[in-house]
């Protein structure tokens, strides 16, 4: 059983679930900009059976995380991905960041170069070559959006289950986790803030940068991912070399929940 604690600080409180080795390399996983780190719980169990210590958080105001509503924006992940890390051992960290999490994991990556961080691995990154449907560059409208999210967002969420695996079992846990994110009342202004304030339209410069440090980099892709396609995998086969670059075939958004072994030998 995981140990869950609760980590509190000036913007607020976030949960933590920590399971395996404490004297054993950390994995430390960065979900994207919807779902609670629930999610990670079946790459976790083979990891852990593997050796590693693991830790999973929930961002803020997501699951059972409770910020400010004034602090759920890029910078607060940042500040509160490094409030994790202050309380973990220094065997070795290893950050890997879904989607959105994975400018959060990249961004932080290349600014704390005195840390000790063994690798990074991007899961599905956000970011490099994002394709935006009308209805999404609608709800990033200041305050259009904002209203249009409030009314719209939950629904529309709830309806693209389907696109992140043909398993109709993802597909459902899938929307048992937003269920449990939206269940935070300060969700639909959290993930708002994720859409403006996170790098999306300008993150090719965060990986550049993360490119240009000396942190070993690992992406992870399925290749059947609707969610965030697989079309600018170039972008990061041109930055990390196609060594470093892993396309999972008839694999969707979450290749860890589908074959979680599969994705735990990348690490």
């Amino acid at each position: 059983m995981p140990s869950i604690s609760t980590l509190e600080t000036s913007s607020g409180k976030t949960m933590v679930k920590t399971l395996g080795d404490p004297e054993r390399a950390t994995i430390i996983f960065v979900s994207g900009a919807t779902l609670p780190c629930d999610v990670w719980d079946p790459l976790v169990e083979v990891l852990v059976d593997e050796g590693y210590q693991t830790v999973q958080y929930d961002l803020p105001n997501r699951g059972e995380s409770f910020f400010d509503r004034h602090h759920s924006d890029f910078e607060a992940h940042i500040h509160q991905l490094t409030d994790v890390i202050g309380i973990q051992n220094q065997k070795g960290i290893i950050l890997c960041g879904l989607a959105s999490g994975a400018l959060v994991v990249s961004e932080f990556a290349s600014r704390q170069k005195s840390r000790q961080i063994q690798k990074v691995v991007l899961m599905a990154p956000d970011g490099a070559d994002t394709h935006f449907t009308l209805r999404e560059k609608l709800m990033s409208l200041p305050l259009l959006g904002k209203v249009l999210f409030s009314l719209l967002g939950p629904k529309s969420l709830l309806k693209r289950s389907i696109r992140y695996s043909p398993n109709e079992e993802i597909q459902e846990r899938v929307r048992e986790l937003l269920m449990k994110s939206m269940k935070n009342p300060g969700f639909r202004d959290a993930v708002f803030d994720t859409v403006n304030s996170f790098p999306i339209r300008s993150g090719l410069e965060v990986y550049k940068k993360l490119s240009q440090s000396a942190v070993p980099t690992t992406i992870i892709w399925g290749q059947e991912d609707q969610i965030t396609p697989v079309h600018s995998a170039h972008v990061f086969e041109a930055l990390f070399g196609p060594t470093n670059l892993h396309l999972l075939p008839d694999l969707g958004h979450l290749p860890f929940l589908e074959d979680p072994k599969k994705v735990a030998k990348l690490f």
